[in-house]
């Protein structure tokens, strides 16, 4: 067995990506015609990270979307009748 030398090795430490950033790349990928690994490329992350956050996301949002919605002001339709 011969012993090989292994303290030039690169080594790739997991990189944290800033949620903005995330959320950046993601909507990317969701701009017409865009390709998930061109825009991964464009971003130097890996393509089955770009696809991990995606399924992520989207599971968060499914949970998001079976809770109840919370109470906040929106939109009311108004009619107004004029009195004689």
């Amino acid at each position: 067995m011969s012993d090989v030398d292994t303290r030039g090795a690169k080594w790739h430490r997991n990189k944290r990506w800033p949620e903005a950033l995330k959320r950046e790349i993601l909507a990317a990928t969701y701009l017409p015609g865009a390709s998930v690994s061109v825009v991964a490329r464009q971003y130097e992350v890996n393509a089955n990270q770009v696809f991990s956050w995606r399924r992520r996301y989207r599971d968060a949002n499914a949970d998001l979307a079976l809770s109840p919605a919370p109470s906040t002001p929106g939109l009311v339709h108004v009619m107004i009748a004029q009195g004689t």
